[in-house]
């Protein structure tokens, strides 16, 4: 194939690849023209295609060859057919296939040195290669002892692969099933496979809680890459329903109720890790994806990556746009406080400053370089500030608001750069070092619209168009180190990790502009204090081992902040686990204890009252205290089966509240809560067939005990006391010549909910005021569906959310539920070179 192509390219070019290669063989390539230098490239790297391509069917066929030999029992040839140096010039994926006949053959002569060390180098390919069931008891018995020794430079837990469970509390979510659900953002998959999340709406558009505990934004949840945090400094929040799934993310960790790992110097009850990296099972370096859907839905997606010797280059880029879905709301229909007006909403609007995700991971050898560019742009279907004279909750008319300085819709717009370096080691085989400094840059943008289209029909002509545009810049630099240590042996031993983290947070280039008819300027001023806060953390976690059947995992977090103000704060967040594994290994039970501390966003403490008294800050804000006790048993019957039930209690302190109705020159709309607690019961079962795959999950969520939290008896405020959620996909045609098809769907289905609306709140319907305090959003399901085809190298796609265009509403952070978006369709199609 090779041949052919170079054959047809050459001929149909030689006249100016003839005249390429004499500039080329006169030491004239730079005088060549631009088409000659383009075709001499194109020919050669054609040529080391076809090398390329021979040499792979050469080791091939000498794998082959040493699998033949070992399983005849010659192991000295096994030997002869793989020495090192015949390795190194391999594609990852034959090393793996390599190091495990060299790992086996040092077995079979009784080195067990030698096996380590080879096995060794193949984790170092593979941190997730999972034995089968073909290797001997004890090859399984030595990968799993080795993989003890070694810290993934992805994953932040170990998942036991002979026993089949992970030490902690997680959900671990790989990329089929990803695809499995036709995924597009981190919150499709939290509302398929992740049981205790809901959706509820916030000021922007939608957040996400967690076990009933919800803010304003997204900021009850950690959200990671790599390790490292994306949530903003300033907001604590990191948007899940705007996080596009890249395609160089190959799995997904949940930490249910904390997590011992260090990903920032304070704790969160729920901590999400996304793991990027090269997939070496992906059948080429080039994968290139685009779709269409209606509301002029646009997505586009391009990964390359690539193994070459030892160094793993990963580049991806995503860029998503939507017109939105328009919805019509009457003027009797409107909601809002200061005499609503009918007018357009738009769901799920991105434009203008589309969303975007663009980036480069290099891993060579110990030392991987990371950069990263994100754009999320959020439009707000409503009024989304409470000012004194504006239209909180109303419609306003996007067409009249023009974007500010040209690339700006009203809404919230936000970039994040990262850069950094992390650097892993091995010292011999039962420690290990590690290493990172991260760079993160978040540059803010809010657009707030006050009065809606028709306010110039009062008396005040100064309502007309008038308008906020909020901008602020937070970075922060951050080093980290680790060391990890295993001692003992399996009966009696574990392993411990230490390490310390320091961070630099800083705001900067924060202004408020404010104006009126739409467009004009008024007024500038400064919106928050402009400084920087330091702070550390030390913390130390150790596993062992009393016996083959007891597991003890503990930790202990100190975090020590130096404030704007140079005031000190302190606090300990232990972790305590036990487990107990019986001899048969089909199911585990463990306990866990978690104490998670999380201080208040900057903004919440020192966003100005008297400039912004909207969001205005106070200073008073105490961290947040969560308190989590978990019960888990899971049991596994066979390989294709798999369930578990979890049950919780929160003890909270503190939590930071949202009123938007306190958004005074004197008060601020945060405030903390004094306490509250609930509890609830999660299940998960899976099932796995050959060509059906399967996965249902439950949730129910009460409440204990409520002093300021928004609950009433044992019912939160806007969230469902129980929920279900099916995820079916299944392979209807698996053939060589005629392709793959699969199909999936996805089905949530939640309880009603306690959505009081208050008469102290002012909320109108049309011109009715509203005094509901039992008011309840009804139960719903709503059903996806989607089909997958796979030929060759072509992919086709085809999804549908909301399939039956279900019409509801949900509440949340907003002082009346929202409508939710409708079916919304797009196909897709993508090619991998």
């Amino acid at each position: 194939m090779s041949f052919f192509l170079m054959f047809v390219m050459t001929s149909y070019c030689k006249d100016i690849c003839y005249k390429g290669f004499y500039s080329v063989f006169n030491s004239s390539f730079y005088k060549a023209r631009n088409g000659e230098k383009l075709s001499i490239c194109l020919v050669l790297f054609l040529i080391f295609s076809v090398n390329l391509c021979f040499a792979q069917e050469e080791d091939k066929a000498i794998l082959e060859e040493a699998n033949n030999a070992y399983k005849i029992g010659q192991l000295e040839k096994v030997r002869e057919c793989l020495p090192d140096r015949k390795i190194r010039d391999m594609s990852s994926k034959d090393k793996i296939s390599a190091y495990r006949l060299l790992t086996l053959y040092y077995l079979g002569v009784d080195d067990e040195d030698s096996a380590k060390k080879y096995a060794d180098k193949m984790l170092s390919v593979e941190g997730y290669y999972t034995p089968s069931t073909e290797d001997p008891v004890i090859f399984n018995l030595l990968i799993e002892e080795v993989a003890k020794t070694k810290d993934d430079l992805y994953s932040f837990t170990e998942i036991n692969h002979e026993e089949g469970f992970s030490f902690l509390p997680l959900i671990h979510i790989d990329r089929k099933m990803i695809d499995d659900i036709g995924a597009n953002t981190l919150e499709d998959v939290l509302m398929a496979y992740a049981p205790g999340f809901n959706v509820v709406s916030s000021p922007f558009e939608k957040s996400m809680s967690f076990r009933g505990i919800y803010g304003m934004n997204q900021q009850k949840v950690l959200v990671a890459s790599n390790g490292n945090v994306l949530n903003s400094f300033t907001t604590g929040a990191c948007d899940l329903s705007l996080l596009y799934l890249t395609k160089d993310i190959k799995a997904i960790e949940i930490f249910y109720g904390g997590s011992p790992k260090v990903f920032s110097n304070y704790s969160y009850s729920c901590v999400i890790n996304l793991i990027r990296g090269v997939d070496i099972d992906r059948k080429g370096s080039t994968a290139v994806e685009v779709g269409a859907g209606n509301y002029r839905t646009g997505p586009l997606s391009i990964l390359f990556e690539k193994k070459l010797y030892d160094i793993e280059i990963s580049v991806h880029t995503n860029v998503y746009m939507a017109n939105g879905e328009k919805i019509s709301v009457s003027k009797e229909e409107a909601v809002g406080t200061n005499t609503p007006k009918g007018g357009d909403i738009y769901l799920g609007r991105i434009q203008k400053t589309k969303d975007s995700d663009i980036g480069l991971n290099i891993r060579m050898g110990h030392v991987t370089i990371l950069f990263n560019y994100t754009g999320q742009m959020q439009r707000s279907p409503y009024i989304s500030l409470n000012s004194n004279n504006g239209d909180y909750g109303g419609v306003y008319d996007y067409s009249k608001y023009k974007a500010y300085e040209g690339s700006y819709e009203p809404g919230y717009t936000n970039t994040t750069l990262l850069a950094g370096m992390s650097y892993r080691t091995t010292l011999g085989y039962k420690s290990s070092l590690s290493a990172d400094m991260l760079y993160k840059s978040k540059m803010h943008y809010f657009f707030a619209p006050l009065t809606s289209e028709n306010a110039s029909t009062t008396s005040d002509k100064n309502k007309e168009g008038t308008w906020k545009f909020l901008f602020w810049d937070d970075y922060s630099l951050a080093f980290r180190f680790s060391f990890t240590h295993s001692y003992g042996n399996k009966g009696f031993g574990g392993k411990f990790n230490v390490g310390v983290n320091v961070e630099r947070e800083e705001v900067s280039g924060q202004s408020l502009t404010s104006g009126y008819y739409y467009r004009v300027t008024s007024a500038k001023s400064g919106l928050m204090t402009e400084s920087g806060e330091y702070s550390g953390c030390l913390y130390g976690d150790i596993r062992h081992n009393f016996s083959k059947n007891w597991i003890v995992d503990a930790g202990l977090k100190c975090t020590q902040k130096l404030d704007i103000h140079k005031n000190k704060d302190r606090y300990l967040m232990p972790n305590l686990s036990l487990i107990y594994v019986p001899d048969s290994k089909n199911w585990d039970m463990r306990f866990c204890y978690f104490l998670n501390v999380t201080d208040a966003p900057y903004i919440c403490r020192f966003f100005d009252k008297l400039v912004l008294p909207e969001l205005g800050g106070n200073e008073d804000l105490k961290p947040e205290k969560i308190n989590t006790f978990q019960l888990n048993f899971n049991h596994r019957p066979n390989a294709k089966l798999s369930w578990s039930a979890t049950f919780f209690y929160n003890l909270c302190k503190d939590l930071i509240y949202y009123d938007p109705y306190m958004s005074t020159n004197i008060m601020s709309p945060f405030s903390n809560v004094n306490e509250f607690q609930d509890y609830g019961i999660e299940g998960i079962t899976s099932l796995n067939l050959n060509r059906i795959r399967g996965q249902f999950n439950i949730s129910w969520i009460m409440a204990s005990k409520s002093d300021g939290y928004p609950a009433r008896g044992h019912r939160i405020y806007n969230i469902p006391t129980f929920t279900a959620k099916l995820s079916v996909a299944g392979d209807v045609m698996k053939h060589k010549k005629y392709g793959d098809l699969s199909l999936h769907t996805s089905l949530c289905f939640t309880s009603s909910q306690l959505s009081p609306m208050e008469k102290q709140n002012l909320i109108y319907i049309g011109n009715v005021l509203q005094d509901d305090p039992n008011h309840e959003v009804p139960a719903r399901c709503i059903v996806n569906l989607g089909a997958d085809y796979h030929w060759r190298f072509l992919s086709f796609g085809l999804q549908c959310t909301n399939l039956f265009n279900t019409k509801y509403v949900q509440g949340g952070a907003t002082f009346v539920p929202y409508v939710q978006e409708g079916r919304w369709i797009f196909g897709k199609v993508g090619a991998t070179f």
